[in-house]
Formats: C-alpha cells, structure tokens, sequence
C-alpha cells in the first residue's frame, strides 16, 4: 500500500522503513551526509539544518551502552520535522531506533531553533558486543537517501 501525499504542489509516496517518503515526480536525489568519527570525542555531524554531536559512550553494563548526544537546528526544516535516530553496530546490525523526546516535553519531537538539547539514550548490546557504532539521523519528511551519518562512534569494551 502507497499513501501519496501532496504539499506545495510537490507529491511524495510513503513506501514504510527509516526512510519513508520518495518523491514520485524525481528530481535530484537527496544525498548522504557521512563523518567518520576519528580521535577523542566530541564527535560531530551536519547538514541540512541539523548538527548532532556525541559528547560521550559509556558501558553501563555489560549489556548496554549509554549515548550522551546533543543536536540541534540552525533552521526550520519543514513545518513538522520528526527526526529518528538508529544506532547500529558497525555490522549495521541496529541496536535501537529512538525518536527524538529531547529534554523538554514541549518538543514534540522537534528540538527548537538554535537551542541545543541534549539526548540521553541507553541501548542494549549483545554479543558480540560493539565496539564501534553507526548513528544515523532521519528525518520523516526526508526522502529515502538523505541521512546524515556518523560512523565509527567508539564504544567501550568495559563497564
């Protein structure tokens, strides 16, 4: 089932998956945004109206991994951006898919313009136990292909 859906005379195709919308006219596609995390943290992505660093990963368990994140928006992106983070091993085995919440409940999963809000997220982690992690950052309204992407994200390998 395709849901089509028209806003400013531009029609987009919901198709279901973290990318969810493709435009059904064509036109150019939509690029990746990709930063290999290198050195100490912080580690940091941008693009399209969006900046997301990982300040810190920590094991909290043996099973589980703490995401100490912040993001924010240099400019609206769309009347209802919804944006979705997938944190994956570097398998690409996905450990979890988190909306954003943020720290304010006013949100409503859109952090505001120019203020940073921090994201704290705890994933589980199973053997073999990730010693590196892919975060990928979507949102709704994005069509299929424009992520923005930070690989190899240290984890730790002990509590």
């Amino acid at each position: 089932m395709t849901l089509c859906i028209v806003t400013a005379a531009v029609i987009w195709a919901a198709t279901g998956g973290i990318g969810s919308l493709k435009s059904a006219l064509g036109g150019a596609s939509p690029k990746q945004i990709t930063v290999q995390a290198s050195g100490a943290p912080p580690w940091r992505v941008s693009g399209y109206g969006w900046t997301y660093t990982v300040e810190s990963v920590t094991r909290t368990t043996s099973t589980s991994l703490t995401i100490t994140a912040y993001v924010e928006r240099s400019s609206a992106s769309g009347d209802h951006p919804h944006m979705l983070y997938q944190i994956a091993q570097d398998s690409g085995r996905a450990l979890d898919f988190v909306p954003f919440e943020g720290d304010n409940p006013d949100d409503k999963g859109t952090p505001p313009v120019d203020q940073r809000r921090q994201l704290v997220y705890v994933v589980g982690d199973t053997n073999p136990r990730a010693t590196h992690l892919t975060i990928t950052l979507h949102d709704f309204y994005w069509p299929d292909g424009q992520d923005l992407v930070l690989k190899g994200v240290r984890a730790p390998s002990r509590t």
